[in-house]
């Protein structure tokens, strides 16, 4: 496990910090191997979204971040000490509100949206 470079990458996605969450995400990722190996690909495809929606860019937000559910949604509830289930259907709640906004046009609202944290408990790692 990579838990320190977790910890960082984790701590700059929870202070919106998406386009260096991605950069140590993607590190591990290309490390992995194995079943773990989507999970890190997902959190990159989350942080990833989410930078998107940041630079205004909601198709490449929605694209993300549904690629990013569907590979998270197999290792529900939790994996690697992350919870998932939460993030998840909050993520698809974000996700059912840039769908909303982009009906709607460009409206600022999207941009305004809560963006889920991610809860680790480093103690509970199952693999």
């Amino acid at each position: 496990m990579h838990d320190e470079r977790f910890a960082q990458a984790i701590h700059y996605f929870n202070n919106r910090y998406f386009f260096e969450a991605h950069d140590v995400f993607e590190e591990i990722w290309m490390e992995e191997r194995g079943r773990s190996r989507r999970f890190y690909q997902g959190l990159v495809q989350l942080a990833t979204g989410f930078y998107h929606l940041s630079m205004k860019n909601l198709n490449g937000a929605a694209s993300q971040l549904s690629k990013g559910v569907e590979k998270l949604n197999i290792f529900k509830p939790a994996f690697a000490g992350l919870e998932l289930e939460n993030l998840l259907r909050e993520i698809t709640e974000c996700l059912a509100e840039l769908k909303k906004q982009h009906v709607n046009s460009l409206s600022s609202e999207a941009f305004k949206m809560t963006i889920p944290k991610l809860t680790w408990s480093p103690k509970n790692i199952k693999l």
